[in-house]
């Protein structure tokens, strides 16, 4: 996680093969923007672009690292303003309130942690925004049933496999919204199932995390058709690194 800066700017150099290399600061949002508050980057897998969650400022930034002079544009959000709104529209007109996560499927979809609307949103390949899961309240637990009618509780970190199956790290547990049909992404429609932190939470660490962040898949479950049988979940709370595996 980037810590709380008022650019997105790399250490000053950065080893990228025998020799060093220096690397600029990107500046967010320009002068009128107030300060930005990184917490998630990725990378689109087609067009090469950075993606930026920005937490303070309620939106999402886009990177185009290709160019000499990179130009943040605003990809998803109103900088500055939070709300909940926009759903069935363009994501540029949608509204969040202190996204923290960003990720990427294999049918072109993205996915946005909304943390502090309890939900995580899609756009799809067509720039269509919609809700995947949550209705704005705090909630864990549960699954078997189409995504769009559960509750997730300040969602922090995103994944995604070759399969288009979309995880979820929600403070105490993790989700998974499973893709109904491959090259499909992840939408409200789909199932979806808690595969850690289902209460009664008896066992550790169930019993005793409580801060899940970021979570990602091995990289050999991304490739196109892969599904994920581990994932990798941090705890910040109490500095836990889980390994879960998909049992037979």
């Amino acid at each position: 996680m980037l810590g709380d800066h008022d650019a997105v700017q790399s250490l000053a150099t950065v080893a990228l093969g025998p020799e060093p290399h220096t690397v600029a600061p990107i500046v967010l949002g320009g002068p009128h923007s107030g300060s930005v508050k990184p917490a998630g980057v990725g990378i689109h897998p087609v067009s090469g672009e950075l993606f930026v969650a920005d937490d303070r400022n309620h939106a999402i930034w886009s990177i185009d690292l290709r160019n000499g002079v990179p130009e943040p544009r605003t990809a998803a959000g109103h900088v500055g303003a939070a709300g909940f709104f926009g759903d069935d529209g363009p994501a540029e007109e949608g509204y969040f309130e202190g996204p923290e996560a960003v990720a990427f499927g294999p049918d072109g979809s993205w996915y946005i942690a909304d943390t502090g609307n309890h939900r995580v949103r899609r756009v799809a390949p067509n720039g269509e925004l919609s809700t995947v899961i949550g209705d704005g309240e705090p909630g864990a637990g549960g699954g078997g049933g189409a995504a769009r009618l559960f509750q997730v509780d300040s969602p922090h970190g995103l994944a995604v496999d070759g399969l288009g199956n979309l995880f979820i790290a929600a403070r105490r547990e993790v989700k998974v919204v499973a893709t109904g049909t491959m090259g499909d992404g992840a939408s409200g429609d789909d199932i979806v199932y808690t595969v850690y932190g289902q209460p009664p939470r008896l066992e550790f660490p169930e019993a005793v995390t409580r801060c899940l962040g970021d979570v990602d898949v091995l990289p050999s479950a991304t490739a196109p058709g892969a599904a994920a049988d581990e994932l990798l979940v941090i705890d910040s709370c109490l500095g836990l690194l889980l390994r879960l595996s998909r049992t037979p």
